[in-house]
């Protein structure tokens, strides 16, 4: 299944291959890969505090293709953290998410086209539900398409090159929602107990706005809305991000992200030491809306 990322990333390169020089014309590639480096260090400071290391990286990958009434975009976005605190046990993982968008399009005017779209949704790596690398026995709460989230269907987009916006509105999408690791428990991703896969049929909505909104200061916002017409219509599935990259130079950039996620099938768990034994335990499990947010400083290249 990762091999799938990689070759409908590859995908723009190829055509481009296949079709010679002249082709390189109707492409317009962005690619702006980003570290983020962050370090705390505490001595014999009263108010306390904990040293810390942490290291995140960003890759934002863009690849449109128009030649006549025909478009071809594909969209990769990964974000992956890690941290090191003093007095923990390994390395905590801050931040991992993994989103790809491609589209195919027919244009009908100036500004609509009839389309077909894929949105991949997941994350890299695994997730424990305890930080200590050394419990054998820690729990995985979540793992590389587990869950995944595929979402697919035809519908209308309108685009505006003035004011830089795309809404993609898709009447008939199917959803699917994918654990494919046996660790993971399905039920807490609105799966059936020893299934894999959960289908919907439904609407689909996907707004996306980004623009240069300042000198050296680039705001992108991406908001992704799915109900599903044969069970709860009318409840939405919600998906926002958004960034804010403000460059001082060429190379270097400080990046505030943020992320909010609502999906009525997902149930969170919430942890507490019940027994006073240091141990975690899981009191209860309900859908709750989910917020990441984050702040950094680092390098950064736009090609």
């Amino acid at each position: 299944m990762k091999s799938l990322f990689f070759e409908l990333l590859c995908l723009p390169s190829l055509l481009i291959a296949n079709n010679g020089n002249d082709s390189t014309s109707y492409w317009k590639i962005h690619f702006q890969p980003m570290l983020q480096f962050n370090q705390a260090h505490y001595d014999n400071w009263a108010a306390g505090g904990r040293n810390s290391i942490a290291l995140s990286t960003s890759i934002d990958f863009r690849a449109d293709y128009k030649q006549e009434d025909w478009t071809f975009n594909t969209a990769y976005n990964q974000n992956f953290g890690v941290a090191n605190i003093a007095e923990e046990d390994g390395v905590i993982k801050t931040q991992d998410i993994l989103s790809l968008l491609t589209r195919v399009g027919k244009r009908q005017g100036e500004n609509t086209q009839i389309t077909f779209f894929t949105d991949v949704l997941t994350q890299a790596s695994p997730t424990y539900y305890e930080v200590d690398e050394t419990d054998p026995m820690r729990a995985k709460q979540s793992n590389f398409f587990a869950p995944g989230y595929l979402t697919t269907g035809f519908g209308l987009e309108y685009h505006s090159d003035s004011l830089t916006v795309h809404a993609d509105i898709s009447p008939v999408a199917g959803k699917q929602t994918i654990v494919m690791d046996d660790e993971v428990d399905e039920t807490n991703y609105g799966i059936e107990e020893g299934k894999m896969m959960r289908n919907e049929l439904g609407a689909y909505l996907r707004l996306s706005y980004e623009k240069e909104i300042l000198d050296r200061t680039e705001l992108s916002t991406h908001l992704l809305v799915f109900t599903n017409y044969l069970e709860d219509f009318g409840t939405l599935d919600l998906y926002w991000r958004g960034r804010l990259n403000i460059h001082a130079n060429d190379w270097l950039a400080m990046s505030l992200q943020t992320q909010l996620i609502f999906d009525k099938d997902v149930d969170l768990d919430y942890l507490k030491d019940v027994n006073g034994d240091g141990t975690s335990d899981i009191t209860e499990s309900d859908s709750n809306l989910q917020f990441m947010q984050m702040l950094g400083l680092g390098a950064t290249i736009k090609f």
